[in-house]
This record gives structure tokens, C-alpha cells and sequence, in this order.
């Protein structure tokens, strides 16, 4: 019932290079509703992305795709609603070139993209970044229609913009086809 003690036996876990065990601990932490653990739901929180961007930091200056590949996997078999590894999981494909990856997995990397655990808002942003890398994929393989459906999906964050402008590029290119 420590939370504080809870989140370094979590540090050391992380640090020690046992990963997936300082996750589960961060986890159990990070969901505790009682306001009496406010404080230490937020360092989890914290510590979880932290740890994360540690990890796939010194993974992708490697070019390891597949290790970011399986790092996501082992902290969605911690908590496979896990939005930042579904997320996580997504990019490495796509930066991987693995397209059909991509596209099997996307629905379920945008259906998990949540505020928070309590009340499950969707994240629009988040699952912005989805539907562009989404259709980023489709696009690559020349599914036009799928890339436009996946494109137009993007309303908020900072990927809008791009998304339009590609929807627009690929549906006027889509009328000279056609003519």
C-alpha cells in the first residue's frame, strides 16, 4: 500500500534493466483512483514515459525496429490497452516499412487512444497520429481510397494540415485518372 515505495521498487527494477517488471509496477500504480495516491499515480505516470522514451531512444539511434517492435509487445503483455505501446508498436512498423503491419494494426492502436482510464475519453490528437501514420501506410501502397478514408480521419494535433493537403493532392490526382 506504499505507492512512493512502490514507484522506486519500480526505478530500481528500470534501472537494473528489468523492464517489463518496472512497467507492471508503474501500471498498478498508475491506476489507483484513490485521491490519497494522487501524487504518486502522476510520478508513475511519469516514470512509465521516461522509461519509455529511455528505451526507444537508444533503440532507434540503433535502427532497431524489430527491438521497438518488441518492446512495444512486451508492455502491451503488461497492459494491452497500453495506448503509448500500441502507439509506439505502429511508428516502428511504419518506419520499418512493414505497411501491411501497419494497416492490420492500426484500428486497434486508434481505439485505444484514452485521456485516461477513468470516464475512457478519446484522446482526438492521439488518435489523429493514428489515422495519419494510417494513412501514411495505405498511401504507400497505392490504396488510394483507403489512404483518403484514413486521412480524412485526422482532426486534431499537428498532422491536420498534412493530412488535408494529402487528401486533396491524392483526390485530384485520383480526377485525372479517371479523366
Amino acid at each position: 500500500n506504499n505507492m512512493e515505495m512502490a514507484n522506486f521498487l519500480g526505478i530500481c527494477y528500470c534501472e537494473l534493466g528489468d523492464f517489463q517488471k518496472g512497467m507492471a509496477i508503474f501500471n498498478q500504480i498508475a491506476v489507483q483512483d484513490n485521491p490519497k495516491y494522487a501524487e504518486d499515480v502522476v510520478k508513475a505516470k511519469e516514470n512509465i514515459k521516461l522509461y519509455t522514451n529511455n528505451r526507444i531512444a537508444k533503440l532507434q539511434g540503433e535502427n532497431d525496429f524489430d527491438g521497438i517492435i518488441a518492446f512495444a509487445d512486451e508492455m502491451l503483455a503488461v497492459n494491452p490497452q497500453d495506448a503509448l505501446a500500441q502507439k509506439i508498436r505502429l511508428q516502428a512498423l511504419f518506419d520499418k516499412k512493414d505497411y501491411a503491419g501497419v494497416i492490420a494494426s492500426a484500428e486497434e492502436a486508434a481505439a485505444v487512444q484514452k485521456v485516461s482510464k477513468v470516464g475512457a475519453k478519446i484522446d482526438e490528437e492521439e488518435r489523429s497520429d493514428v489515422y495519419f501514420i494510417l494513412g501514411a501506410a495505405y498511401n504507400a501502397r497505392t490504396m488510394t481510397p483507403q489512404a483518403i478514408d484514413a486521412l480524412s480521419k485526422v482532426t486534431a494535433g499537428t498532422n491536420v494540415a498534412a493530412a488535408q493537403k494529402t487528401v486533396a493532392q491524392l483526390k485530384e490526382n485520383a480526377a485525372k485518372a479517371n479523366s
